[in-house]
């Protein structure tokens, strides 16, 4: 269950990072010249927050899951807040921060009904972002990987 909590988060933090992608920005290589960039870090100062890291490229700042969120939605897109809300709601960040495999030195799984309820808010978050989801999600429940043949 901890990793089924981890990679959960990990989907959250992509879906951020591949909406970005769509405003032709990488929240891992965010350019301090992009004048969208500057102004949130100006944002970011007035509201007396501590503005985005330096990345490992020069000249550029990198934006954690809930900086890209808020970026998006600074920008924008209605998808950062919604990214928000859902990890607000399911308390994800937390979560990841005390499992074993990250900070914590005893598991911390959730329960079995907590962890359906984020993976069934993340499912309808990607429901509402793209059509094509529904179909996806159907091929991938309908593939039976258990009943592979293996090859001797």
């Amino acid at each position: 269950m901890q990793d089924a909590l981890i990679r959960a988060y990990r989907v959250l933090e992509m879906l951020g990072q591949i909406r970005l992608f769509t405003q032709g920005l990488d929240s891992s290589a965010l350019p301090e010249s992009d004048r969208r960039i500057d102004y949130f870090q100006d944002h970011l100062r007035q509201e007396k927050e501590k503005p985005l890291a330096k990345a490992k490229t020069a000249g550029c700042v990198e934006a954690t899951r809930e900086r890209a969120a808020r970026l998006l939605d600074w920008l924008g897109d209605s998808f950062g807040l919604r990214l928000l809300e859902v990890a607000k709601e399911t308390n994800l960040g937390s979560r990841r921060n005390q499992s074993i495999l990250n900070h914590e030195f005893a598991a911390r799984a959730p329960d079995p009904k907590t962890l359906k309820q984020v993976y069934e808010k993340i499912e309808n978050l990607l429901l509402e972002d793209d059509s094509a989801t529904a179909d996806r999600l159907k091929t991938a429940r309908w593939l039976a990987f258990d009943t592979v043949d293996t090859v001797n």
